[in-house]
C-alpha cells in the first residue's frame, strides 16, 4: 500500500456514503502489477471491520463463457447461510427460465435474475451495508457484467457500495466498460500509477534502512520501472539474500522478479504474452510490422499490446526495459517454440536488410538450419564480427555454417575459416583442424591460399615432406609459362614490368565514354599469387631448405624477391624487409620500411607473422628500442582484443629484445610466460624462438640449473631445419659452454653455422655463432684459430649495427695481444653504452678491467669494476656478479667504495660544480641517461659538461676519470 494513502481514503469516502444509505461504485484502474488487487483488499478487510457485509469475486479467462458465473461466486462467499442458499436456488431457476423461454422471449430471463438480484440486494442492505468487490472485471462474464451494470443504476438509494476492479485499457472488453462507467453519476474512478524514484527509496528504507535506500534506489528503480509488482519482488528476493559485509546490497534478478515478469505479461490483455515472446525474441530488431508477422497477428492488435507492456513497465520500445525480464519469458517458453521463433525472425530479418550480425545471431539461436543461403550468410556474418572482434561469435557462425553446408569444398574452406578464428584463443583445436584438411588439399579441394595455409601448418608441427608435397603443384603452376606467368605477382600492378615505372608516373588517362573498356587496363593482383610470393619469402628465411626444395629449380633470378620499395603491400613488404636484413644486412631504407610496416598494418589474423617479421627486422638490424615500443603497442593491443595466441607470439619477440638489451630477468620472465600461454603443440617448431631465449637469459644470468631443464625440454625435430633451429643451436652452445662442456658447445656452435652458410643466413645478428665458437677455442688455447673466427664475424657487421658492432670488438679484443686489447674494448664500450645492451656492457668492462689489470693500472680497474658489478646487479646476471667480487678480482662490489683517496685538489679546482657532479656519478658507472634523471638536467647537458671536463683533465673516455671522483 505504498503510495497508496490518497486513493485508500478516496475510496473510504464510498465506504460512508453507503453507512448513510445511498449507493456508490469506484472503478480501480491502472497497469498490470500496479497494485489494483491489493488496494481492493484493503478496501475490503475496512468494510469488514467496519460491519459491512462483503461479498466478493474474481473474473477469469477461464469463465468468462460460463453464465452468471461471477454472480455465483457473490453468493458463495456470503456467509449468510439462508439467503446465499436461496440466492443460489433462485440463479438456478433463472437459468432453466431463461434456457425455456430463449427461443420466445430471450430478455425474459435475464431480466427476472435482475430483478431477484436487485431485491435480494435490497433486502440484505436493509440489515446492514453490502460491499460487493469483483477483481479484474475485464474477464467477467457477459451475463455477470450485465448484472453488475444493473445494479450499478438501480442501488443509487441503497446501502450497495461496488468496488470493481479494471485491467489495461487496451484489454476486451474494457473499452465497452469504461464508456459505459464513465457516463454514469456517482462512480468514482481511481487511477493508480507506478513508483517514482523516491517511492522506490522509501520501499527499500522499510527493509533494509534508509542508507540503502539512499544507495541502492536508482538500480532498484531502473530494473522495475517503479511498477509496484516488480519493486516488492526485487525487495524480496534482496531480503533472502543478506548484504554483504563489504559491498552491501546488489540488485540481482533472481526467482520472484523473474516470476513476477512472467505474470505481468501473462495479465497484459488478450495478446500480451504472444507479442511479450516475439519481443524476447527480436531483441529490438525490427518493426512493429515484422512483429506482427512473427507472431502472427494483426498490427493494431500488436500496437494494442504493447500499449499495455509499456504501461506496466515492462518494455521501452522494443526491447524489454531489463534482460532479466526477457531471459524470464524467454525460459517461459519452450525449446521448440524459441527455435521456430528465432529461425522465422531471422527469415524476416534477411528479407528486411538488417544486419547480417543480428540474423546470425538469430540462426545461431535456432540452431539446427537447412535453408539454402544459410552458410553463405553465416561465413558473412563471421567476417563482420571479427571485424569488431566478436570472436566467440564468429566461431558460432561459422559452426553452424559447416553444419548446415551440404557442399563438401565449401564445407572444407568453413572449416579453415574457423581454424583461423580459433587460432587466437585455442591453438591446439586450431591445429587439429587444420590437419584435418591435409587431405582436401592434397586432392585440391580446397583454394589455393587455404592450401598454403594447411601446408604452413604441417610445417610448425615438423611434417616437411607433407607440405612439400602439398605447396609443389602450386608454385610449379605459377613458374610454369603463360600469361600469368610474364608479370612477376610482386611487382605493382600493371599490364607489364616494364610500363609498371612508366604508368606510376603517368598522367591520368582521360575518362572513357560510358560502356567503354580502356585501351590499357590494369591488371588487379591475384590474391594466390600474394599468397605466393609472401609464403615464398618467408620459407626463405625460415624454412630454407623447404624453400630450396621448391624453387631452386626455377629460372635463375625468377624467385628472388623485388627491391622492398616495388612492393607496396604491407605484409609482403615485411617479410622482405626481414629477408633482406638477414640476407644482405640492415641500412637506414630497411628499418624505414620495417618501421613503415609497422604503422600501416593492421592487427589481424592474416598479418600477425608479417608483424612479427617487421619487428625482428629492427631487432636484427639492432633498433632495439624502436623495436620495444612496436612490441609493447602490439601486446596491448592483443590483450584488448582477447587474443592470448597473439600475446604469446608477441610476448617471445618481447623476450628477444629484453634479452638483447641485457635485461635478463625479463627477458627469461616473458620467454618462460611465452611457453606457458601454449603447449608444444600449438607452438610446433616455433617453440624453438622463446626457448632459445629462454636457455640463454638463464645462462647469462648464472641459472645453470634452470637452463639446464629448458635444455632438456623435447623439442620438435623439425626445429633444426628452421631459422628458429639456429638460434635454439646456439643457445644450447652458450649453456654448454657455461657449464664447461666444451665439446658439445663447440658442436652446437658449428652445426649452427654450417647450416647458416647453407642457407645464406650467416648473419652476426642472427645467431653469432662465430663468437660461441672464439670462446671454446680460447678456451683450447687456440688462439690463432679463434682470431680469425672473430674476424670473419667483425667483417659480416654492417656499420649500423651497434650492439652487435660492440659485441664482434669485444670477442676480437679477447684474441688480440693486451697492448691492442683497450683500445678495441675502448670502442666497445662505446658502442654497446650507446646501444644500451646493459650485459654486453658489463662484459666489456670486466674485459676492460682486466686489461688494465694486466698494464698495472690498477685505479682504473677498481672504477671499471664497479661499473661492471653495478651494470650485472641491476641486469640480472647474477654469475658475472659473484664473479666480481672482491676475492675474485680485488675490487669493492659496493656503490660508495669502502676506502678511497680524497678528491684531487687539481681535479676539484679545475672542473666546476656542475662539471664535478656530473663525472662523479660517471665515475660511479652510472650511464648518461641515469646522470640526466638524477641531476633533472637533459642528456645533451650531460654529454656537454662530460666533453668539457675530458678537456679540462686531459682524457679521452669516462674509463680514464680519477677514481677519487666516485667519492
Amino acid at each position: 500500500m505504498l503510495e497508496r494513502d490518497q486513493c485508500l481514503d478516496q475510496l473510504t469516502e464510498l465506504l460512508d456514503r453507503c453507512a448513510e444509505g445511498n449507493g456508490a461504485t469506484g472503478v480501480i484502474s491502472g497497469a498490470v502489477g500496479f497494485g489494483k488487487t491489493t488496494l481492493l483488499e484493503a478496501v475490503a478487510a475496512r468494510a469488514a471491520a467496519r460491519g459491512y457485509m462483503v461479498l466478493g469475486a474474481v473474473g477469469s479467462v477461464v469463465e468468462s463463457a460460463i453464465p452468471y458465473a461471477v454472480v455465483e461466486q457473490l453468493f458463495q462467499s456470503a456467509e449468510l447461510a439462508g439467503t446465499g442458499a436461496d440466492m443460489q436456488a433462485q440463479l438456478q431457476r433463472a437459468r432453466e427460465e431463461q434456457e425455456e423461454t430463449a427461443h420466445l422471449r430471450p430478455a425474459a430471463g435475464a431480466a427476472q435474475t435482475l430483478q431477484a438480484l436487485h431485491g435480494l440486494l435490497a433486502e440484505l442492505g436493509a440489515r446492514q451495508p453490502v460491499v460487493l468487490c469483483v477483481d479484474d472485471i475485464q474477464h467477467v462474464d457477459a451475463e455477470s457484467l450485465a448484472c453488475l451494470l444493473h445494479l450499478i443504476r438501480r442501488c443509487r438509494r441503497n446501502p450497495v457500495a461496488i468496488l470493481l476492479t479494471l485491467g489495461p485499457s487496451g484489454a476486451a472488453p474494457c473499452a465497452g466498460i469504461l464508456a459505459e462507467l464513465a457516463c454514469r453519476p456517482g462512480v468514482a474512478h481511481v487511477r493508480l500509477g507506478a513508483f517514482d524514484e523516491e517511492g522506490m527509496a522509501h520501499l527499500i528504507a522499510d527493509r533494509f534502512g534508509p542508507a540503502a535506500a539512499e544507495q541502492y534506489a536508482p538500480g532498484f528503480y531502473a530494473m522495475s520501472g517503479g511498477n509496484p509488482l516488480l519493486a516488492q519482488a526485487l525487495v524480496s528476493d534482496h531480503t533472502a539474500r543478506p548484504a554483504h559485509p563489504e559491498t552491501g546490497y546488489h540488485q540481482v534478478a533472481a526467482d520472484l522478479f523473474r516470476e513476477a515478469s512472467v505474470a505481468c505479461t501473462r495479465r497484459s490483455g488478450l495478446h500480451g504474452l504472444r507479442v511479450a515472446r516475439g519481443l524476447a525474441i527480436a531483441n529490438g530488431a525490427g518493426s512493429t510490422g515484422l512483429l506482427a508477422q512473427l507472431v502472427g497477428l494483426e498490427k493494431c492488435e500488436v500496437d494494442a499490446a504493447m500499449k499495455i507492456l509499456t504501461e506496466s513497465r515492462l518494455i521501452e520500445g522494443l526491447r524489454f526495459r531489463h534482460p532479466a525480464i526477457r531471459s524470464a519469458v524467454l525460459d517461459n517458453m519452450s525449446a521448440t517454440d524459441r527455435a521456430r521463433l528465432h529461425h522465422r525472425v531471422a527469415g524476416l530479418l534477411r528479407n528486411d536488410g538488417a544486419p547480417v550480425i543480428v540474423v546470425a545471431q538469430h540462426l545461431i539461436a535456432a540452431g539446427a538450419v537447412e535453408d539454402e543461403w544459410a552458410p553463405r550468410f553465416l561465413m558473412d556474418a563471421a567476417d563482420q564480427a571479427l571485424r569488431e572482434d566478436r570472436v566467440a561469435l564468429a566461431e558460432q557462425c561459422l559452426q553452424l555454417a559447416d553444419n548446415c553446408c551440404h557442399d563438401r569444398r565449401k564445407s572444407h574452406v568453413i572449416k579453415a575459416n574457423l581454424a583461423r578464428i580459433k587460432w587466437r584463443d585455442q591453438p591446439e583445436a586450431a591445429a587439429r583442424i587444420m590437419l584435418s584438411l591435409v587431405g582436401p588439399a592434397r586432392s585440391g579441394d580446397l583454394p589455393g591460399a587455404l592450401r598454403l595455409k594447411v601446408a604452413n601448418r604441417l610445417l610448425v608441427q615438423g611434417r616437411v615432406a607433407d607440405a612439400v608435397e602439398i605447396m609443389a603443384p602450386l608454385y610449379a603452376e605459377a613458374a610454369a609459362p603463360g600469361p600469368a606467368a610474364q608479370a612477376p605477382a610482386a611487382q605493382a600492378p600493371g599490364p607489364a614490368p616494364h610500363r609498371a615505372a612508366a604508368q606510376h608516373h603517368a598522367p591520368a588517362a582521360p575518362a572513357t565514354a560510358p560502356g567503354r573498356v580502356p585501351a590499357q587496363q590494369p591488371v588487379p593482383a591475384r590474391p594466390l599469387a600474394l599468397e605466393l610470393d609472401v609464403t615464398r619469402l618467408w620459407l626463405a628465411f625460415t624454412y630454407p631448405g623447404v624453400h630450396q626444395q621448391l624453387v631452386g629449380d626455377l629460372p635463375a633470378g625468377r624467385h628472388r624477391p623485388p627491391p622492398s620499395h616495388q612492393i607496396g603491400r604491407p605484409r609482403l613488404s615485411a617479410i622482405h624487409t626481414l629477408w633482406a636484413v638477414l640476407t644482405r644486412g640492415a641500412d637506414d631504407v630497411l628499418v624505414a620500411e620495417a618501421e613503415r610496416v609497422l604503422q600501416h598494418l593492421q592487427v589481424e589474423d592474416d598479418t600477425i607473422s608479417s608483424l612479427n617479421s617487421a619487428m625482428a627486422a629492427l631487432v636484427y638490424a639492432d633498433r632495439l628500442e624502436s623495436a620495444a615500443v612496436w612490441c609493447g603497442r602490439l601486446r596491448t593491443a592483443a590483450t584488448e582484443r582477447h587474443a592470448p595466441t597473439w600475446h604469446a607470439q608477441f610476448t617471445s619477440t618481447r623476450a628477444l629484445i629484453a634479452l638483447r638489451r641485457g635485461a635478463l630477468r625479463s627477458a627469461a620472465e616473458s620467454a618462460e610466460a611465452a611457453l606457458r600461454s601454449m603447449s608444444v603443440e600449438a607452438w610446433g617448431v616455433e617453440i624453438g624462438m622463446p626457448l632459445a631465449t629462454a636457455i640463454e637469459a638463464r645462462t647469462a644470468m648464472g641459472d645453470h640449473a634452470a637452463s639446464a631443464e629448458l635444455v632438456n625440454t623435447p623439442v620438435p625435430p623439425g626445429l633444426f631445419g628452421t631459422r628458429f633451429g639456429l638460434h635454439y643451436l646456439y643457445a644450447r652452445g652458450r649453456h654448454y659452454l657455461a657449464t664447461g662442456y666444451h665439446d658439445a658447445a663447440l658442436a652446437d656452435f658449428v652445426q649452427c653455422g654450417e647450416k647458416a652458410q647453407a642457407w645464406d643466413l650467416d648473419s652476426p645478428t642472427l645467431a653469432p655463432w662465430r663468437t660461441g665458437a672464439v670462446e671454446v677455442w680460447l678456451q683450447r688455447g687456440q688462439r690463432e684459430r679463434a682470431s680469425r673466427l672473430a674476424d670473419e664475424h667483425l667483417a659480416l657487421v654492417r656499420r649500423g649495427q651497434r650492439r652487435t658492432l660492440g659485441v664482434a670488438l669485444r670477442v676480437q679484443a679477447t684474441t688480440r695481444p693486451v697492448a691492442q686489447q683497450a683500445q678495441l674494448l675502448g670502442s666497445a664500450v662505446d658502442m654497446l653504452q650507446s646501444a644500451g645492451d646493459d650485459y654486453e656492457l658489463a662484459l666489456t668492462l670486466v674485459e676492460l678491467c682486466r686489461t688494465h689489470q694486466r698494464q698495472g693500472a690498477a685505479a682504473q680497474a677498481r672504477l671499471l669494476v664497479r661499473q661492471a658489478w653495478r651494470m650485472a646487479g641491476e641486469c640480472g646476471a647474477e654469475g658475472l656478479c659473484s664473479s666480481l667480487m672482491p676475492k675474485s678480482v680485488g675490487a669493492v662490489p659496493a656503490e660508495q667504495p669502502r676506502s678511497l683517496p680524497p678528491a684531487d685538489d687539481v681535479v676539484t679546482n679545475v672542473l666546476s660544480e656542475a662539471e664535478l657532479r656530473v663525472c662523479s656519478l660517471a665515475a660511479r658507472g652510472h650511464t648518461n641517461r641515469e646522470i640526466s634523471d638524477k641531476l633533472f638536467v637533459t642528456v645533451s647537458t650531460v654529454e656537454q659538461h662530460l666533453t668539457r671536463a675530458y678537456r679540462k683533465l686531459n682524457i679521452r673516455h669516462r674509463r680514464e676519470l680519477p677514481a677519487s671522483l666516485a667519492s
